[in-house]
């Protein structure tokens, strides 16, 4: 608010000097290259008329008294150099504050591309992660599908095997029961073999055979 108000208050002193200076009797041309001296010395139109004006009635004051005149013209060098050693200062000041201005502009630019590289650099890992990242999952999924379809063949076989069991299994106990069923038969044509012999024996006792060997009728 303060900076405003002096910002304006700036404003109107400079519009009251042109006014001022406009209203002398000058021409067109000396009142721009009035205004342009001011300007490159860094004065206000008001302080560069002042000095003019000071200028001027040193002149007159050497024209009415002769005698002093080499005194007002050391007073004046004096001034000049005074002045002159002030600009130089206000120069000096100006082209350090530019070289301070150019310096931080450049380590500020520096600073502003380095950040962007780093931040470029970070979009780029950024990216290649992401895309790892992608690779990753998507292998994964892969490798989960592959697993599924091992296990379903593991199961698979596993009921192949089952089966196969079963029916070697039911095979071996029919095999069982087929041996089984043969020795039986076998055992009940021997004891056929006997009854029939026993009857001839019953219905002829003087022709009867010797006692039938088991071995033999067995061997045949």
């Amino acid at each position: 608010m303060e900076k405003t108000m002096e910002n304006a208050e700036n404003a109107k002193t400079k519009e009251k000097e042109k006014t001022i200076i406009k209203s002398t009797r000058a021409r067109p041309s000396a009142i721009s290259l009035f205004e342009k001296l001011a300007d490159d010395f860094n004065l206000t139109q008001v302080e560069l008329y002042d000095i003019c004006v000071n200028a001027g009635q040193a002149v007159l004051l050497k024209s009415k008294i002769p005698g002093r005149g080499d005194e007002i013209d050391a007073l004046e060098n004096a001034l000049k150099q005074i002045r002159k050693i002030y600009l130089s200062s206000i120069e000096m000041a100006i082209l350090a504050k530019s070289n301070a201005e150019k310096d931080f502009k450049l380590e500020l630019d520096t600073k502003t591309r380095t950040i962007s590289d780093l931040q470029e650099k970070q979009d780029e890992m950024k990216a290649q992660f992401e895309e790892m990242k992608n690779e990753m999952n998507s292998r994964i999924e892969e490798l989960e599908q592959e697993n599924k379809i091992l296990l379903g063949e593991k199961a698979r076989l596993e009921n192949d095997v089952k089966t196969l069991n079963a029916s070697i299994a039911d095979k071996e106990a029919l095999l069982q029961a087929m041996k089984n069923s043969a020795a039986a038969a076998d055992v009940a044509a021997s004891v056929e073999e006997l009854k029939k012999v026993i009857a001839s024996m019953a219905k002829n006792p003087d022709t009867a055979d010797p006692e039938p060997d088991p071995e033999k009728n067995k061997k045949e």
